[in-house]
């Protein structure tokens, strides 16, 4: 399958943070899953993907916005170049048979909440995993429960994704989407 992964590209972030998506990593790469992402050379994107070029043969696809290349350090792996954010959003879940948010900045959440938009738009169908590790999302998810019950958005909406709390939980899911194709 093809799975984009949004997540940290930061470094110094907390190393539980690091652990969960070392798992990840690992179960991606002995299942031959290819992954669509931002390049960079730190954050949980970095230890997915480091992960993943060690174990396997599963392809890892390095996509980024023109805005952002000079942040790269010598990352020369890059598989396509976007004019915009947006563009770049739209080829991740276009290319994607899963959309998998770790925790991360303001651009995971910015891609989660055009996941979402998008996909109640049939713009995509991309299966979108919520990976709320060590409560990292509550907060997120406490506004969505809020824009449920005050009728800001129906009930349905809650069909356009699922919420892991652990990587194994979001493993099991992606194991029975595979199951389902």
């Amino acid at each position: 399958m093809e799975i984009f992964i949004a997540g940290s590209v930061k470094p110094h972030i907390p190393k539980n943070y690091l652990e969960e998506a070392k798992k990840l990593g690992i179960y991606l790469s002995n299942n031959n899953h290819n992954i669509v992402c931002t390049p960079n050379k730190s954050g949980i994107i970095n230890t997915v993907c480091n992960q993943i070029k060690k174990d396997s043969s599963s392809k890892v696809s390095f996509v980024i916005p023109k805005v952002y290349l000079n942040e790269l350090n010598n990352i020369d792996e890059i598989d396509k170049i976007t004019n915009t954010i947006n563009e770049r959003t739209d080829y991740f879940l276009q290319k994607s048979d899963v959309s998998l948010f770790l925790p991360g900045g303001f651009g995971t959440i910015y891609e989660l909440f055009t996941a979402i938009e998008t996909k109640k738009g049939k713009e995509h169908f991309s299966e979108i995993i919520i990976v709320n590790s060590f409560g990292f999302f509550d907060n997120i998810l406490e506004m969505f429960k809020k824009l449920y019950s005050e009728n800001f958005a129906i009930e349905e909406n809650k069909n356009l994704y699922f919420i892991a709390n652990t990587i194994e939980d979001a493993i099991e899911y992606i194991k029975k989407i595979q199951e389902n194709r």
